[in-house]
């Protein structure tokens, strides 16, 4: 080990390349496996994507998921820096590269600003512990995002802050502002800092006229490219009020709301999270967190759900404050040279206690907030149905790249390399992000790729919403309109095309029963009746696909909505296969059925290959669901139901003997 430890000391520099070489490897690959199985489902690195593809194709900005110029999203400017890169090989790949090799190219002016304060071994110790430390990792993971890039620019600016070099201190400041609003807000303290400092008047002054200027320009300049008049992500504070004066009309006159929103379970949560990674060995000396004082008053302020914050990009801006913090600690805690107090007795005396403290905390924490273990097993047993991934890429594959498409949420990445892409969730709801303006897909779009199992999600975003009962009917309405036909079913995936006539159809209503059917009466709740199924000859009809026909009859309009949860049981009773689907693929829920008529709901199901069809049995169930939508080991999207409740006995079909 002293060895090793010599060799280090001797060789820092090629150590921290071969380390952040071998890191980075890691992660790119993961990330580009993640994206091979449609694991990018929260929107953000497709609507980056088609702004980077836009941009290199001569349309500054430009972007069709919210109608508007991005720039009316967040003023981030340094997207025109990053596109010479993205131009070699414009693809949502890239972009995942470059914010990964953003991360961890970060270790370096971290290594530069440790290696002032520890001799060269802790300085690259310090340097594993940020590749290593799981917020950089659940940000690498989670979708793209430009703020990831503000990282390596504030520490290179704090290392010339530190070195007194006051023309590159403001040349990486200023960079740094131009990658998004509220970095201005970690800009602004280095003055603060300054003033702690005793430094000059002009670094003092520079940070906060540039960062304070910059962040109130970049707030009216949104407000502008939105067309709504303010910074729309205001309304994630509506206690503030729904504009940038409001804001600060609260903040002057109601000061103590501040501190209600402050000092709160979830606040408390988030910041026993952010202390975990280093054992809050940055709280030896916590100076340098001067710089993270208002980006985390703006995080908390947001009441956001502290398991969110932790797992995405949101904790960007604290990072640089707290490791710089850690560094002047961890030298303090080591260097005998200081002077003597209580204090420092203590922890000079138990400093290697302390120190396998910390590392137990980096080690564990990586394990378990990171993705590190979902990677980890996923070399044993794939997180991702290879079926569903298939059938989805065909989907892709079919696509042509110069077609206007509406998409679900697991196409909009894949599909972003085109000029026009809209996602479906807005033409659902019927209105614009964060806005009460009125949404509405144009009458070019030429494909719509639906997921049934989005309208699940939009039940769990929108219910409470009053725009959500007319959600379906809206898509119904300018399917219809614009001559939209299917093109193609397969599993939850519905194509639609202009066409002449459908081939297919999700659904249909009739006065009468349907008199080629297999009748099984059953009274699912007092209104609604299940009276008989059939098979389907539409193709593809093999061992791995339930291609069924089943019809209903509700007596009473409905007030609520419920769901089909199919099932598929062995010879020994144990399920084998299960899945949900919305009736109607979502377009025709059960709150919109006419009362007294025949409702036929078409399905079309893929298996897995481990069904044997001769001793299968087929098992349906409508039930009321609740849930939430989390974010599972890989930073992916998931729903997590909290109720899954049948609403009446349940239906078994003796589909593969008849």
């Amino acid at each position: 080990m002293k060895k090793i430890i010599a060799w280090l000391g001797r060789h820092p520099y090629t150590s921290l390349a071969i380390l952040i070489t071998l890191v980075s490897a890691v992660m790119v690959w993961a990330l580009i496996v993640k994206y091979q199985h449609f694991g990018y489902n929260a929107m953000d690195l497709g609507i980056y994507n088609q702004v980077f593809y836009n941009t290199v194709h001569g349309r500054l900005f430009q972007f069709s998921v919210h109608p508007h110029s991005y720039l009316g999203d967040h003023f981030e400017i340094f997207i025109l820096a990053l596109a010479p890169l993205y131009a070699l090989k414009p693809s949502p790949a890239t972009l995942l590269i470059l914010q990964a090799l953003g991360l961890t190219l970060a270790a370096w002016p971290l290594f530069l600003i440790a290696k002032k304060y520890l001799p060269a071994h802790f300085a690259l110790a310090m340097a594993a512990a940020w590749l290593l430390n799981p917020f950089l990792w659940n940000m690498a993971f989670f979708e793209f995002h430009l703020l990831p890039f503000a990282v390596i620019l504030l520490l290179s600016a704090y290392y010339f802050y530190d070195q007194k070099k006051f023309t590159p201190f403001l040349l990486c400041s200023l960079l740094a502002l131009t990658v998004r609003e509220d970095v201005a807000l970690a800009v602004i303290m280095f003055g603060a800092l300054a003033a702690l400092d005793r430094r000059p008047l002009r670094w003092i002054l520079a940070p906060v006229i540039a960062g304070g200027l910059w962040f109130i320009i970049a707030m009216q300049l949104t407000g502008y490219f939105n067309g709504y008049g303010s910074y729309k992500f205001l309304l994630m504070y509506p206690w503030l009020g729904g504009s940038f004066s409001s804001a600060i009309k609260t903040l002057a006159l109601k000061p103590w709301l501040i501190l209600t929103h402050l000092f709160t379970f979830n606040n408390l949560w988030l910041l026993c999270g952010l202390l975990l990674p280093m054992a809050g060995l940055y709280l030896l000396k916590p100076r340098a967190l001067l710089l993270t004082l208002l980006v985390a008053l703006q995080l908390f302020l947001t009441g956001l759900n502290p398991t969110v914050v932790l797992e995405t990009h949101y904790t960007a801006l604290l990072l640089p404050g707290i490791f710089i913090a850690a560094i002047i600690s961890l030298a303090y805690l080591i260097a005998p040279n200081q002077p003597e107090t209580a204090k420092k007795r203590l922890f000079f005396r138990y400093r290697w206690r302390y120190g396998v403290i910390i590392i137990g905390a980096i080690v564990y924490s990586f394990a378990i907030i990171s993705p590190i273990t979902a990677m980890a097993r996923s070399l044993f047993q794939s997180p991702w149905n290879s079926t569903v991934t298939h059938t989805a890429q065909q989907s892709v594959n079919q696509t042509s790249p110069d077609e206007s498409v509406a998409v679900g949420y697991n196409f909009l990445t894949p599909l972003s390399s085109r000029e026009h892409i809209y996602s479906l969730n807005y033409a659902f709801l019927g209105k614009k992000q964060y806005s009460e303006q009125d949404y509405e897909l144009p009458t070019s779009v030429q494909r719509i790729i639906l997921d049934a199992r989005d309208f699940i999600i939009y039940q769990l975003q929108y219910s409470d919403s009053e725009q959500y009962a007319g959600g379906a009917e809206r898509i119904r309405a300018y399917l219809d309109t614009n001559g939209f036909v299917i093109e193609s079913v397969d599993d939850s995936i519905v194509t639609f095309t202009k066409g002449q006539a459908d081939a297919l159809s999700l659904y249909s209503v009739s006065p009468d029963a349907p008199t080629d059917i297999i009748a099984l009466h059953r009274q699912i709740t007092p209104t609604l009746e299940f009276v008989g199924w059939k098979k389907m000859n539409t193709l593809p009809i093999d061992s791995n696909h339930i291609s069924l026909s089943l019809v209903w009859r509700l007596s009473q309009t409905a007030a609520d909505d419920f769901h089909l949860e199919f099932s598929v049981s062995g010879d020994n009773g144990k399920n084998i296969f299960e899945t949900i689907l919305p009736f109607g693929y979502g377009l025709f829920p059960v709150f919109d059925w006419p009362a007294g008529t025949y409702v036929t709901t078409n399905f079309w199901l893929t298996v897995p290959s481990s069904v044997h069809t001769s001793n299968s049995q087929l098992n349906l169930e409508a039930v009321e669901t609740a849930g939430y939508l989390d974010l599972d080991g890989w930073r992916s999207a998931k729903i997590v139901y909290t109720k899954k409740q049948a609403v009446g006995p349940g239906i078994s079909i003796d589909y593969w003997t008849r």
